[in-house]
């Protein structure tokens, strides 16, 4: 199963998601209307509702052109609690790490770099091992394992700002790996 978005709408409207995707907190249409963002001083998950079997992943693209200070993008496996993992895209590092009961928990794996402009990340799960594998256009850049309950793990995009503009996402592709 999965999930397949590309996200356009209205400039600044509130976005709702279609199917069998949910959203935790709010996001908007950027404003020229070719992705969404977080709202300011918001924590948002976008999830597919469906949890992975065996494997899975979740891909999006990530634009931080107008993002500014206080700007973190992400990519998430959480379950119904809001707890799982995460790989934190911010414009100087990419961080995977722990999510409990919907606040960051401990790291798991971290890489210092540079992210500006539109990139395209990618995390995915083996369950029965918990190994991750974060790739940038299509380039392995970073793993870790995943050594909590695997099981009712959901993929799908996290996003947050605390002053300013947000990285805005243009797409989204998940994988549950339910054949």
């Amino acid at each position: 199963m999965s999930i397949n978005f590309t996200f356009t709408g209205t400039a600044n409207s509130t976005y709702t998601p279609p199917g069998t995707a949910f959203l935790y907190g709010t996001m908007a249409y950027n404003a020229a209307g070719n992705g969404i963002r977080p709202v300011n001083y918001n924590f948002s998950q976008l999830v597919d509702v469906i949890a992975a079997e065996t494997t899975g992943y979740s891909e999006a693209v990530v634009d931080f052109t107008l993002a500014t200070a206080g700007a973190e993008a992400g990519l998430c496996f959480i379950d119904g609690t809001r707890s799982g993992f995460s790989l934190i895209i911010t414009s100087s590092a990419l961080v995977l790490r722990k999510e409990v009961s919907g606040s960051a928990g401990s790291t798991i794996a971290s890489l210092s770099t540079t992210n500006s402009g539109s990139a395209t990340y990618r995390v995915s799960i083996t369950l029965s091992t918990g190994a991750i594998v974060v790739t940038k256009n299509s380039t392995q850049v970073l793993t870790g394992t995943y050594t909590d309950i695997a099981s009712g793990l959901r993929p799908g995009i996290q996003s947050y700002t605390y002053d300013g503009t947000g990285a805005s996402y243009a797409s989204l592709v998940t994988s549950t790996g339910t054949g």
